[in-house]
């Protein structure tokens, strides 16, 4: 595991002002293996000390070590795409992001995932706001393969289906935080009436995370400079593409879709 990898994975216990310093590393490595710890501080608005502070938070004895392995972690990133066109930024956020996400997939988890959905009696996909519309995505993807599927959407109906939750249900929890409290709390709650947690997630110790009994992890868009309006459940919508394609190597998962394909084209003449 590298240093980026290693501030990553400790952003979530990180305080408030650490977290400005774990951004400017993760977003752009490149330029902080070249200043000095005044010119980081300044940059990320930040105290000196509390620079020495994250620095020790990652392991290393003073921002001299920390750099030696950020130089080593960056050999090969030389690419500067912030003065590129800006369809050529775009494409770059786009890459880093799935890229991210493919890293951190575990295909065992993948395909234990998969296993758990093709045995489920009921299949509920929770989710709010831009991660609601990603979960209507993919329980209309699963209904369309012959499965059943819901995606409830809201907090208090989360609550109510999981108060009816029996063992051979499932829950994929769509959440890039993990922090969601109402999600959260329904999640709790369908675990204790012994349904199975699958929950995709950037950060493997969050409070999702946690519950869950199979997590599959994306890429954290702030880590890649998501400040302008680009969709930041880039990571999210790439696992659904990867469970729907693994799912539709099923011969019945395929037909049951491609059959919903051609009643749809038939409504349409």
């Amino acid at each position: 595991m590298n240093i980026i990898d290693i501030v990553e994975q400790k952003y979530p216990s990180l305080s408030r002002q650490e977290r400005k310093i774990a951004l400017r590393v993760t977003q752009h490595p490149a330029d902080v293996k070249k200043m000095n710890i005044n010119t980081l501080s300044k940059k990320a608005e930040v105290s000196t000390a509390t620079v020495t502070r994250f620095v020790r938070k990652m392991g290393y004895h003073d921002f001299s070590e920390f750099k030696l392995a950020l130089a080593e972690a960056t050999s090969t990133i030389t690419e500067d795409v912030a003065n590129s066109p800006l369809p050529d930024q775009v494409t770059e956020f786009y890459n880093q992001m799935i890229t991210g996400t493919w890293k951190k997939l575990n295909q065992d988890v993948l395909n234990k995932s998969v296993d758990l959905i093709k045995g489920a009696s009921r299949i509920f996909v929770f989710g709010l706001g831009s991660s609601g519309y990603n979960a209507q995505e993919l329980s209309q993807r699963l209904m369309r393969m012959g499965l059943d599927s819901f995606a409830p959407a809201d907090s208090h109906t989360m609550y109510i289906s999981s108060s009816i939750m029996k063992k051979e249900d499932i829950v994929i929890v769509l959440s890039v935080s993990g922090k969601s409290s109402e999600v959260n709390e329904a999640v709790n709650l369908a675990k204790k009436q012994g349904a199975k947690i699958i929950a995709i997630t950037a950060f493997d110790d969050s409070p999702l995370a946690t519950m869950s009994d199979y997590r599959l992890l994306v890429q954290y868009s702030e880590f890649v400079d998501n400040t302008r309006f680009i969709n930041s459940q880039l990571g999210i919508v790439y696992v659904i593409d990867v469970f729907s394609t693994m799912l539709l190597q099923e011969p019945q998962y395929h037909d049951r879709y491609q059959w919903t394909v051609e009643a749809i084209l038939s409504r349409k003449k």
